[in-house]
């Protein structure tokens, strides 16, 4: 039990609400990234390009919808329910700890990806469409927060 409380000490933690929009956060800054890296493989593209740019897009937020947005809503019941007899829980805790494996899996398979089609526009387009996915899938995050306010009773 000391254990415990010494190392909770050096727990980042944060509010319910904090946890929600913090998690809106990171997938806005996952989406940026996935965005600058499509703008680095397509600088100006031609109107050819622009059609499969556009699709990626389309898929995007028809994955955001179907998905993403799934996700999202299940991460903010978990956050609200999490630990009720805390006031402020892990700055970690947004997802479960088998989503940030398969993140790392997906950072893995983008550099391989990236290395054997470093000017493709396919993967430019892959790029658009889960930064897409993930901006529109944030605002989730945002829209529930203020539900996650108060600790279950």
């Amino acid at each position: 039990m000391l254990a415990h409380s010494t190392f909770s000490k050096f727990e980042p933690s944060i509010s319910r609400r904090g946890l929600a929009l913090t998690a809106g956060m990171f997938w806005i800054l996952g989406s940026m990234f996935l965005l600058f890296r499509a703008y680095t493989i397509i600088g100006q593209p031609s109107f050819e390009q622009l059609f499969i740019l556009l699709i990626g897009v389309i898929v995007g937020t028809l994955k955001s919808h179907f998905v993403l947005s799934k996700v999202a809503k299940k991460n903010v019941e978990r956050i609200r329910l999490m630990s009720p007899q805390k006031e402020k829980i892990c700055i970690f805790a947004f997802q479960p700890l088998m989503t940030y494996l398969l993140i790392l899996i997906m950072i893995g398979m983008g550099i391989t990806l990236r290395s054997y089609f470093p000017h493709s526009i396919y993967l430019a387009a892959l790029y658009l469409g889960i930064s897409s996915a993930l901006l529109v899938s944030a605002i989730v995050y945002f829209r529930l927060a203020s539900s996650v306010e108060q600790c279950p009773s």
